[in-house]
């Protein structure tokens, strides 16, 4: 079977960054530095985030799965494919405003999808850098999961810049998976 069309979904990741930043930058009462991505999937044009959480998340799950076809990193394949999941998955499942007092049950479960895929792919970053010890790949994801290891205490932290440590998180973790697949795809 061929599965060439699916090589576009490698376009998954910089739409999911590139919409984000930009929605983030226009969206009324929205503060990128202060406030996480997935808050643009609350309120007034909040679709406009859950649309880049679809599309986004289904060119991202489709990378995943070409990935694995190949037979190459599946481990990174796999846990491509679930990063992809949880986003599509976000939303439906849409996040607390961060100033809430309380959590409700579809925030918990959002918070849930976030620390499945994100601890899915550092885990997978190391996977790959200590099984391709010697090469650009592997050094780059060794470097892609410590500084995302390091980051994501950071990130989760309710401080002052929580969103610009976490989209500092996504954009390594997008990075990663980005290089990832173009190291396989060729």
């Amino acid at each position: 079977m061929n599965y060439d069309f699916l090589n576009v979904a490698v376009a998954g990741p910089a739409l999911f960054l590139l919409t984000a930043l930009v929605f983030g930058l226009f969206k009324p009462r929205y503060r990128p530095l202060h406030n996480t991505i997935s808050e643009l999937a609350l309120g007034q044009y909040g679709y406009v985030q859950t649309v880049n959480f679809t599309v986004s998340g289904l060119l991202i799950m489709l990378l995943g799965l070409r990935l694995a076809a190949m037979h190459q990193h599946i481990y990174g394949s796999v846990a491509v494919a679930v990063l992809g999941a949880v986003l599509l998955l976000s939303a439906i499942f849409r996040t607390d405003p961060i100033t809430a007092n309380g959590s409700t049950t579809t925030g918990k479960v959002h918070n849930i999808l976030f620390f499945i895929g994100i601890l899915g792919i550092i885990s997978a970053q190391f996977v790959t850098g200590f099984s391709s010890l010697g090469s650009a790949l592997g050094f780059f994801s060794l470097a892609c999961g410590a500084l995302a290891l390091l980051g994501l205490p950071i990130t989760i932290t309710r401080q002052t810049y929580m969103g610009l440590f976490q989209r500092a998180l996504v954009s390594v973790v997008m990075l990663w998976v980005t290089v990832l697949a173009l190291s396989v795809l060729g």
